[in-house]
């Protein structure tokens, strides 16, 4: 068994308060639920001051994100439509469906469930490629309008 005195906190505390005595808590304090009070407040004004910047900050980095979602999106569908009229535009042989169908329905496949996150896209494609160079080259371009739809990110994106 060790022997010695108790620690240097434990006799400060015996000093001021009595042999025996622990400090007051909280409760047994008169003025402990003002300070709580008064606190809390504080803490909810602090909280206040802060949350907006920290939110409109989190919200802004979120909806920029989606805006580069959007435009990586986008060329993957061009992509797909390219696709769809390399093979369906002239001078290929045979009839292989109708190109002013079938090239903005594979857009908006390619778009999948992320296609309602465009209020429009507008599909044009030209293609030069002719009997004498069957090899041209095919281009399909996308304009689409992109839906601002998170709260706060909305106001620093789009305005």
């Amino acid at each position: 068994m060790v022997t010695g005195s108790p620690p240097p906190k434990m006799n400060k505390i015996a000093e001021t308060f009595g042999e025996g005595a622990a400090p007051r808590s909280g409760s047994q304090d008169p003025h402990a639920r003002r300070r709580r009070a008064r606190t809390r407040g504080a803490v909810l004004a602090e909280f206040a001051i802060v949350a907006m910047p920290l939110f409109s900050a989190f919200f802004g980095f979120w909806q920029v994100g989606r805006g580069y979602l959007a435009g990586i999106l986008l060329l993957h569908a061009a992509n797909a439509g390219a696709r769809v009229a390399a093979v369906e535009l002239p001078p290929n042989p045979g009839d292989n469906g109708d190109p002013e169908k079938d090239i903005p329905a594979a857009v908006h496949l390619a778009l999948g469930k992320w296609d309602n996150a465009f209020t429009s896209i507008k599909v044009t494609h030209t293609t030069e490629a002719s009997d004498n160079d069957p090899y041209g080259m095919v281009t399909v371009k996308l304009v689409g309008t992109f839906r601002c739809d998170i709260p706060l990110g909305s106001l620093l994106m789009c305005g």
